[in-house]
């Protein structure tokens, strides 16, 4: 988690998984499209797909 707050992307994007799928944290999915969307920002390519299919899915909320 302290990568992931430092903009390290790859933290970003393995800790929106594991908010996703309820691995060590309880699941959050609002949390998991966060990490997942700053982890795209970040430039990681895997994020930007999942992003999109946060969108898609209706895995959002503000």
């Amino acid at each position: 988690m302290i990568a992931a707050e430092q903009f390290h992307a790859e933290a970003c994007f393995d800790l929106a998984v594991s908010y996703e799928i309820g691995v060590g944290v309880k699941k959050n999915l609002p949390l998991a499209f966060k990490y997942y969307q700053k982890a795209a920002l970040l430039g990681d390519k895997q994020s930007i797909y999942e992003t999109g299919r946060c969108y898609v899915q209706g895995n959002i909320k503000n």
